[in-house]
This record gives C-alpha cells, sequence and structure tokens, in this order.
C-alpha cells in the first residue's frame, strides 16, 4: 500500500500527500551526513550510495532484532526479512538487501492497467 502511493487494491487508505511526507526526509541531516534522513515513519535514502544498493527516493525500517523492510520505488520491489535474533550476531541483515539487488538483473517492468486486475 505505501509503495503504490497509498493505495490498495483499488481502496484508498491514505492520502497520496500523507505517503509523501512519511517517506521524505523531515529532519534534514539530524539523523546522518551520509545521505540518510527520517520521514514521518521511515528512514529515507537521499542520496545513491548511501545506504547499500538503494536507489534515492528508497525508505524503510530495521527492526531490533535483525529484521528489516526496504521500498525502492524506483527498482519496483519490496524487501522483507524476518528475523528474531537476541543477540544478533550475523551480517545478513547487511547482506540480504545487496543480494536482492544482485540478483536483479534487469529492472521489474512497471505493470499495466490490464495486468493490474
Amino acid at each position: 500500500m505505501i509503495r503504490n502511493g497509498g493505495a490498495l487494491d483499488g481502496a484508498r487508505v491514505l492520502a497520496p500527500r500523507t505517503v509523501q511526507l512519511m517517506t521524505t526526509n523531515q529532519v534534514g541531516s539530524l539523523h546522518s551526513t551520509a545521505g540518510l534522513g527520517f520521514g514521518f515513519g521511515f528512514e529515507t535514502t537521499d542520496r545513491f550510495g548511501a545506504n547499500g544498493m538503494d536507489s534515492e527516493g528508497a525508505f524503510g525500517w530495521g527492526g531490533a532484532y535483525g529484521s528489516v523492510y526496504r521500498v525502492d520505488p524506483e527498482a519496483r520491489i519490496v524487501l522483507v526479512l524476518m528475523i528474531q535474533l537476541m543477540p544478533n550476531r550475523t551480517d545478513v541483515r547487511e547482506k540480504f538487501p545487496t543480494l536482492v539487488y544482485q540478483a536483479l538483473v534487469e529492472m521489474p517492468a512497471r505493470p499495466t492497467q490490464s495486468s493490474r486486475r
């Protein structure tokens, strides 16, 4: 729903402006001077290379025990890694997004109106 600008299966859940505020850096360089920011609910990628292979405009959140959720609108992907490790002594959280991006041969095509049904 967030990746689709606030709509899910034709039903509007959030206004597009609300989603834009949630997924756009609202804190400037307070979070990071390396190209990451925070919107109203998500960490944002403001510069390519600031967060691995994320495109500019990607956003997401990481969980306390290793889980990760990232949306990259330009690449048209949503990454979800659900793990619960305490203590977290693995680097799978950092490697997972890179492995997904490396597996992409080309950007997924944008769906047409007829394929959305």
